[in-house]
């Protein structure tokens, strides 16, 4: 494989993202923290965004420099933001070397494995992926973003060679004109696995990816096996990524009427509902998106002291909680089976013992996809089912 000769500069800020990888995961392997040390970031990244200002805070652009202050930011080890839209949205970035290399690991590459990636971004990881499998013939990298498509390929034939295929399309279809894979990675979340990706894995074959629901902060690192026409894994850890998109960014709007009328408000038992629990616990908001996934929330208020929960397929009714109060506002019907659900879930993590992101195990089979955790009696609880015409 071809490798575009790097200077002293470069390989000395390489080797600093190695050992930054080192202190947050003294257990890398030895060719993932190799492939980093070899693969010049700087290649992959002309700019990036930081979000800044006193007064009116916005993103900021800062284009590529030969500056002792460029090469500090780019080889710090953290994610980069690469591409924000004219709202001020997030699409791409260049993840944190330090998930990077958990991932790379989970997803046991040998040389001579053949390699989906889903979300090329930047191309840095693909070209991890190539100098891990020893040939960018193997590897085969998509992305939604077409913008991202020609600065990436550009990076990578640069660095690693000719060879790699790399097109621009729906990650959620995966790429079947390469299929099966050996290994599958995907450097964007889902709240669930596309059906498509569990069909063109190889028997025996890897998916690394990270399992998040929609509108929450943090998900799971999923590695998943296929068995038999079955996948079959668990949640290594706490992760998140930018979501899985379509070509053309949706935009999501509130869809309550701030107008609605107030039915019912009574005081806040916290025995039976932890508001502030949404920001502070995320073990508990990847389980209460998962148990009511049309979940929407958001903070109203200047100091966002009132939390607005509604159901996107319902939003005619809706709950409002503050500091000690909850209110029951549009569709009465609407708003007070909402509010059983929250007490309901919230009730059921509380039962089964407050259950870590890192506990769930992931099953996937011809008809369905499911979580579970065991709980402290020893049974296997399976709170969340996914139908197969969910999965596309």
């Amino acid at each position: 494989m071809e490798k575009q000769p790097t200077s002293p500069t470069s390989q000395e800020y390489s080797q600093r993202v190695v050992e930054a990888i080192q202190t947050t995961n003294p257990l890398a392997s030895a060719c993932v923290l190799q492939a980093f040390g070899s693969i010049p970031r700087h290649l992959f990244v002309d700019h990036y965004y930081l979000y800044e200002g006193e007064e009116a805070k916005q993103w900021t652009r800062y284009d590529q420099e030969e500056s002792p202050a460029w090469y500090e930011r780019v080889y710090s080890g953290e994610a980069l933001i690469t591409h924000v839209e004219e709202h001020g949205r997030l699409l791409s970035s260049s993840s944190e070397p330090g998930i990077m290399a958990t991932m790379l690991d989970a997803l046991e590459v040998k040389p001579g494995m053949r390699v989906l990636e889903i979300g090329t971004g930047t191309g840095y990881n693909a070209a991890l992926l190539a100098c891990l499998v020893g040939d960018p013939h193997l590897v085969t990298t998509v992305d939604i973003d077409a913008q991202a498509i020609e600065p990436a390929r550009h990076a990578i034939t640069q660095v690693v060679g000719e060879g790699m295929t790399i097109k621009q399309a729906d990650g959620r279809k995966g790429y079947s004109a390469n299929a099966p894979y050996d290994r599958i990675i995907v450097t964007a979340s889902a709240p669930t696995v596309p059906w498509t990706w569990k069909e063109q894995l190889a028997p025996g074959g890897i998916l690394v990816c990270i399992l998040e629901p929609r509108l929450a902060k943090l998900g799971g690192l999923l590695k998943a096996q296929e068995a038999g026409r079955r996948l079959q894994g668990r949640i290594l850890e706490t992760a998140g990524f930018m979501e899985l998109r379509d070509s053309v960014p949706s935009k999501h709007s509130i869809q309550i009427d701030f107008r609605a009328p107030l039915h019912t408000s009574f005081p806040l038992d916290r025995a039976l509902f932890e508001p502030d629990l949404i920001r502070k616990d995320h073990d508990f908001t990847f389980f209460l998106y998962n148990e009511i996934p049309d979940l929407h929330m958001f903070y109203k208020g200047e100091k966002g002291e009132a939390l607005v929960f509604y159901a996107k397929s319902t939003p005619e009714g809706y709950v409002v909680c503050r500091q000690s109060q909850v209110k029951l506002r549009g569709d009465r019907s609407v708003a007070c089976s909402l509010w059983t659900r929250l007490v309901r879930a919230y009730g059921q993590w509380l039962h089964y013992g407050r259950p870590a992101i890192s506990q769930y195990q992931f099953e996937m089979d011809d008809i369905s996809q499911s979580l579970a955790f065991t709980i402290p009696s020893g049974s296997m609880v399976w709170p969340f089912i996914r139908m197969r015409q969910t999965l596309t």
